[in-house]
């Protein structure tokens, strides 16, 4: 578990979640960053996107643009980018749609498209981090040269491996070095965090049941009854920015061990960068997680 984790009990103050895991500074600031287009890693689908009401939602110089999308739309679900020019509020949904339909994939800046940062180029700056990271968290190991690993849509992977490390039990034994394909500048763990799942969990000892969770939420908050794709479409409430979900615990033992405590209710907070509301939708997380411990007072904790 990275990023945040923040043990609670029935008298423990909730507190606000760090700024630095919610508002990261975006690698860049041109104006190729305000618009966005989607990047397909999948093109297996249980069935076609439905995109009706999304027509009625485009600006008026993006309707063309709309209307060709919608008579292709089959062509352009392959992986890659699918080559649109959209405000990110729409790239969101639009996004949405697709994973409904059992597709996957980001909402990408479309400066992306062409990146600026070559493998070669990358190299030396990763090298240079790497050689950093080893020097400061493991001194009194050896590793082998750094190597490319992979590309990532946003991002060169680079990694020196450490045989020592992975005979002590490391995962993954070895340094990673991240490099931005636009900037040059080294991902942090809490920004790929940000950029890939920015979901996060409540583990809860309380007589209350998952559904009683959600139920005074929705009558507290105004939220709306929806199926959550994303976890087997269990009910689950969403605001404009925010999927909640609740189930019993998966993770008991688990949470026995390392808390002290057997939790009884597991809930989920998404949260979508992209679409509008999102900036409400960050401290909705700590109000919802007050209400249900105000309710019923007992030991939880809330991670990243």
């Amino acid at each position: 578990m990275r990023g945040l984790e923040k043990q609670l009990s029935s008298n423990h103050e909730v507190k606000p979640m760090p700024s630095e895991y919610i508002n990261l500074n975006q690698p860049a600031t041109s104006e190729n960053l305000k618009m966005y287009d989607l990047h397909r890693s999948s093109s297996k689908y249980r069935m076609s996107p439905d995109l009706s009401g999304l027509a009625e939602k485009m600006p008026a110089y993006l309707q063309a643009t709309w209307y060709n999308l919608t008579q292709t739309i089959e062509q352009k679900l392959g992986p890659g980018f699918m080559g649109l020019n959209l405000p990110a509020d729409l790239a969101a949904e639009l996004l949405e749609r697709i994973e409904i339909a059992g597709g996957h994939g980001l909402v990408i800046p479309i400066a992306y498209r062409q990146p600026k940062v070559t493998m070669e180029m990358a190299y030396p700056i990763a090298e240079q981090e790497i050689v950093r990271k080893q020097s400061l968290l493991f001194p009194n190991y050896k590793f082998e040269p750094t190597k490319f690993s992979r590309e990532d849509v946003m991002w060169w992977d680079f990694r020196a491996l450490s045989p020592e490390l992975i005979k002590t039990g490391h995962i993954p034994g070895s340094v990673i070095a991240c490099v931005d394909k636009l900037d040059g500048h080294i991902w942090t763990a809490a920004e790929q965090i940000h950029m890939y799942a920015e979901e996060y969990y409540f583990e809860s000892a309380t007589t209350l049941e998952p559904m009683e969770a959600l139920k005074l939420a929705k009558v507290q908050f105004g939220l709306e009854w929806s199926i959550d794709h994303k976890h087997d479409n269990k009910t689950c409430l969403k605001g404009s920015a925010l999927v909640v979900g609740a189930a019993k615990s998966p993770s008991q033992t688990f949470i026995q061990k390392k808390y002290g405590f057997r939790p009884t209710v597991h809930m989920w907070f998404r949260l979508n960068r992209y679409k509008k509301g999102y900036e409400a939708a960050e401290p909705l997380i700590m109000q919802v997680v007050q209400l249900v411990l105000q309710h019923d007072p007992g030991d939880a904790v809330l991670f990243e």
